[in-house]
């Protein structure tokens, strides 16, 4: 099963994104705690997008592709390159909040709740790879 949808890069996508892969999980029969990790990936996902990747009201295009027993989500975005696979980042989560640096705790979230990641540029485009064994 495959469904793809395109979103604007813009804040008021979140929601209807969130909407989309929940209503399709559910179609799909993914499990509800499976679906919530999946929920927090993807808005993740798009908030750096959107915060980071200097193409904020451009096209994002979703391809969410069920197979048997894993799922993968291909995002696809005209921001500046940002390769998540080599992003190494540490949001020091051993450390106090009080003293620890901004950033990196979506990407680490991210990485830690998926089975693997893969990333591409072609043609100005990053792609974006997420897969989860459910």
């Amino acid at each position: 099963m495959e469904e793809s949808k395109t979103f604007l890069v813009s804040l008021s996508s979140l929601d209807q994104i969130v909407m989309w892969s929940l209503n399709l999980m559910t179609a799909w029969k993914i499990e509800t705690r499976e679906q919530s990790r999946i929920h927090l990936i993807l808005e993740e996902a798009f908030i750096n997008i959107y915060k980071y990747g200097k193409c904020q009201n451009t096209e994002l295009l979703i391809t969410m592709i069920k197979e048997k027993e894993h799922l993968v989500i291909k995002i696809e975005d005209v921001g500046i390159p940002f390769n998540i696979v080599e992003f190494q980042g540490d949001p020091q989560i051993d450390q106090p909040v009080s003293t620890r640096r901004i950033g990196g705790l979506g990407v680490f979230f991210i990485k830690e709740l998926l089975d693997k990641v893969d990333y591409k540029r072609v043609e100005n485009k990053n792609i974006t790879l997420l897969y989860k064994l459910l």
